[in-house]
């Protein structure tokens, strides 16, 4: 089916038999604490003067529900919800306030769960409900529809925002300046976070987090709320067993029986299978009936407890047992280890969390440099994908499209290792119409050695993609970086090299000769280097035939469809191709929205993704690597300020400026004051317009060097810019002013 127009928020109300629930899974075990009325509440001054350990899952669970309850299209338009600042914000100034010092730790990397080719979920994928309303709304009635299919839609954060969020947190509140640090878990953060209180070293007095962090050694009380009051409420781990012990009806619940308990009624993000439906501690304690020698539960026959639901309380209960964390002294080992409980399978120890990690890429995670999903896949072996919130072909082809980057970018990462190069990796991929997931084996990518580079004469003003590529001649062999802006310089280039954006040539006196090739020309023509890495972006999604004019097609639940609405496909393409460069906000997003747009921003996003994480692999490489590393100095706490910032493709891309463009060319906007209107929410529109309209001109350029290599290839894509080139002719001085003129130049 066809995307369609603008689809405002408001409108008439829909009958409720349109749009049935999607019943959603319960958290039996939290249920259970807040029925039982186990919560006390106290006041924050209690704690004054004592430092507390927040569970970074946490904030990511609160931001969750807050986009749910008020933000319920953030999905559709940003990756960011505007409520996660105002939730960040909240939690730093209520601890500030009350004078109480915070150790932030972000989970890192998590359990690998079975594939399961052949089983059916069990429950309906909620981000499949908006697939029967994306895209074809032919009236009021029908774009009310798709707005409403998505306030049914069970919002979640995906990779990108939970990354970014944590990043925000560790450049601007855990500052030196401020009391309080921000770090990433080896694995779980509620493994972390229980071995602070190990006897020997505790770090914290307390711990703010969800009620799964109960079930975990040493931890005796938990902080489950803290409000805008100054009080909070907390959950003793005591008075929990004993109401436990007392419903139980053998009356000898323990301590070691809570990690069962949770993996068997517990929903939390991070413990569940979709493939297992989770049950209701009534039902626990009633096919509860002992556990054995191996520390493994043993079920009542007579239980009606199924087998996935038993191997699945079994597994969460190894896993908090045996979570990984990371010791003061580079160690990382085994939550009960810390705990002076050694007995434990390190086979089963791998086939919960994969293989382990040298210390050193533990630190580079927890201190942001390198992000879980790129540790976890060296760790076992699988690439996964998360279900795109709009599914169709053509984003399925993009993904099968950009596997080889992902796998080059793995392997890389595994020389630096000095791993055995003949893994064996495979690809997960989950899609939204399909209950199953499929394992496909990728076959190993071809052994590349990246060049260094003589950054000696680069300067520290030196940040961006086009302000390196004078340097294109200057590889070499090997090469030792002596400060932190020569090493990310030399990172920047080594990304464009692995990218094709350099040529290589060996002389007769094998001496090694680099210089740039057409798509280095192009990315040339961008003169303002803090817009390179958009134009990088670009001509990679025109690479890997992700920017295009053709409408998406979404696949319709039902036989029949309405007719289509007809969008010039050259406003589509203009839509698309400024999308990718952001716009400032200062509220939640209340514009229109575009389905089309959020088909495309869903592609966009995993290239951009795959290309992040090229730039970390890379970092961590030319930092870390003995035979070919950097000399700068190392320090983990301000590695951060010195490399993260400078990474590019960090913030995800959102679908707001392309919405912003295509409501302009459909409608030839020529007052600014309107649009203000319309889109109340952007901080600065003229900036940001500005932005995009000079973005708009470097794009002009880009396809005109790559039409003139290969002008068979790029006859459609420089046609289609061509007619939207005309569209949008003269709007940008109307906006803006004469000085605008330039922009439709082409």
């Amino acid at each position: 089916m066809h995307a369609g127009k603008f689809i405002p928020h408001q409108g008439a109300p829909v009958p409720s038999q349109a749009l049935p629930k999607v019943p959603a899974s319960v958290n039996y075990f939290a249920q259970f604490i807040e029925q039982s009325g186990l919560e006390r509440r106290a006041s924050l001054l209690e704690l004054k003067g004592q430092k507390l350990g927040v569970d970074g899952q946490k904030i990511l669970d609160s931001v969750t529900q807050l986009m749910r309850d008020n933000e319920k299209l953030a999905t559709l338009s940003s990756p960011i919800p505007y409520c996660a600042y105002d939730e960040m914000s909240r939690l730093y100034e209520v601890l500030q306030q009350n004078h109480i010092s915070a150790d932030y730790v972000f989970p890192g990397m998590g359990w690998t769960f079975p594939i399961k080719d052949k089983e059916k979920t069990k429950t309906q994928d909620h981000n499949a409900t908006v697939l029967s309303f994306v895209g074809r709304p032919t009236g009021p009635h029908d774009s009310i529809r798709l707005a409403k299919a998505a306030e049914e839609l069970q919002a979640t954060l995906d990779e990108d925002a939970e990354n970014y969020i944590f990043l925000y947190m560790k450049m601007f509140r855990g500052s030196p300046q401020a009391s309080a640090t921000v770090t990433r878990a080896p694995y779980w953060s509620w493994a972390q976070l229980a071995s602070y209180f190990n006897g020997r070293t505790q770090y914290i007095n307390h711990v703010y987090g969800s009620h799964e962090l109960l079930a975990f050694k040493g931890i005796d009380t938990v902080i489950t709320r803290i409000n805008g009051d100054g009080t909070y409420h907390s959950v003793s781990k005591k008075e929990l067993l004993q109401k436990l012990t007392t419903v139980d009806r053998r009356g000898n619940f323990s301590e070691d029986d809570l990690p069962f308990l949770v993996g068997a009624t517990s929903n939390h993000k991070l413990l569940n299978d979709p493939f297992v439906q989770n049950m209701s501690v009534s039902e626990f304690l009633t096919a509860k009936s002992a556990r054995d020698g191996q520390n493994q539960l043993i079920f009542n026959p007579q239980g009606g407890v199924q087998q996935v639901q038993q191997e699945r309380a079994q597994r969460v209960a190894d896993s908090i047992r045996l979570c990984p964390i990371l010791l003061p002294d580079g160690r990382c080992i085994p939550l009960c280890v810390a705990f002076e409980s050694f007995r434990f399978s390190k086979r089963r120890l791998v086939d919960l969390f994969g293989e382990p990690l040298p210390s050193m890429y533990y630190y580079m995670q927890m201190c942001g440099l390198l992000s879980p999903s790129i540790l976890s896949t060296v760790a076992t072996k699988k690439i996964v994908d998360a279900a795109p919130v709009v599914d169709s072909p053509e984003y399925r082809s993009v993904a099968e499209f950009i596997i080889p980057l992902r796998t080059q970018i793995v392997y890389q990462l595994v020389q630096s290792l000095h791993r055995p190069q003949n893994i064996e990796i495979t690809w997960v991929r989950r899609y939204n119409r399909e209950a199953n997931s499929r394992e496909l084996p990728i076959l190993q990518p071809p052994q590349i050695r990246l060049d260094e580079w003589n950054t000696t004469q680069i300067g520290k003003d030196v940040m961006f993609f086009t302000e390196v590529i004078p340097f294109s001649q200057a590889a070499v062999s090997q090469h030792t970086y002596r400060t932190t802006h020569q090493a990310n310089a030399a990172v920047l280039l080594k990304i464009l090299d692995l990218l094709g954006y350099f040529t290589h040539a060996t002389q007769t006196n094998s001496t090694e000769v680099s210089g740039p090739s057409v798509y280095s020309a192009a990315l040339e023509n961008c003169k303002i280097p803090s817009l390179s890495e958009y134009a990088v972006l670009l001509i990679e999604l025109i690479r890997t035939k992700t920017l295009t004019e053709k409408h998406l097609f979404f696949a319709p639940k039902t036989a029949t469809a309405p007719p289509l609405t007809h969008v010039d496909p050259s406003i589509i393409f203009a839509s698309r191709l400024l999308s990718i460069v952001p716009i400032r906000m200062k509220s939640a997003w209340k514009g229109p929205i575009c389905a089309d747009l959020c088909g495309f921003t869903g592609m966009a996003r995993s290239v951009q993704r795959t290309l992040r994480s090229l730039a970390e692999v890379i970092a961590v490489i030319t930092y870390c690597e003995n035979s070919r590393g950097t000399q700068a100095p190392f320090n983990v706490s301000s590695y951060h300020a010195d490399v993260q910032p400078n990474l590019p493709f960090f913030t995800p891309l959102m679908s707001g400026s392309g919405v912003l463009v295509q409501y302009i060319m459909e409608n030839r906007v020529s007052n600014l004051a309107h649009l203000e209107s319309v889109f109340p929410d952007c901080l600065s529109l003229a900036q940001d317009l500005s932005s995009l309209f000079y973005f708009w001109y470097y794009a002009g350029q880009i396809i005109k060097v790559l039409y003139d290599d290969e002008p068979q290839s790029m006859q459609g894509t420089y046609t289609t810019f061509a007619n939207a080139n005309h569209i949008l002719h003269g709007l940008p001085v109307a906006l803006l002013g004469p000085a605008y003129g330039f922009v439709t130049d082409f």
